[in-house]
């Protein structure tokens, strides 16, 4: 599970710094994140998560979606 996990952290590194950069930041934004994860919004509606308080994203996943949220 740890050598997956490095492996795709080196994967998005590689992503980041390559000849398609550019596209990788762009993509990374909170901005493209935004269109590419279009329920943020009705998940903020519906959990009532407030700016005020702290939360703990307890997933499987990579935390991009968590990022969203944050960024917002």
């Amino acid at each position: 599970m740890i050598r997956r996990r490095r492996e795709a952290i080196g994967v998005r590194k590689r992503w980041l710094a390559g000849p398609q950069a550019a596209l990788a930041r762009a993509l990374d934004s909170p901005a493209a994140r935004a269109a590419l994860f279009p329920r943020a919004d009705k998940m903020i509606e519906l959990l009532q998560l407030d700016s005020a308080r702290t939360y703990l994203d307890v997933s499987l996943g990579g935390g991009a979606f968590a990022d969203l949220l944050a960024a917002r």
